[in-house]
């Protein structure tokens, strides 16, 4: 369904700048990488124990 959607040319030329401008933090501090990673399993931190520059 999505292939056959009509797409923009001018917005799929866009960057993507959300991984720049925010971070997905758990209740338990730990940071997912995208909405998908329920179960944060890239391990890329955890806010309660690293700074956030380390993460």
């Amino acid at each position: 369904m999505y292939e056959d959607a009509k797409k923009d040319d001018r917005i799929l030329d866009l960057p993507f700048t959300r991984r720049l401008t925010a971070l997905l933090i758990r209740y338990d501090g730990e940071v997912s990488l995208c909405c998908e990673d329920d179960t944060c399993t890239f391990d890329l931190g955890n806010v309660f124990t690293q700074r956030i520059e380390e993460i």
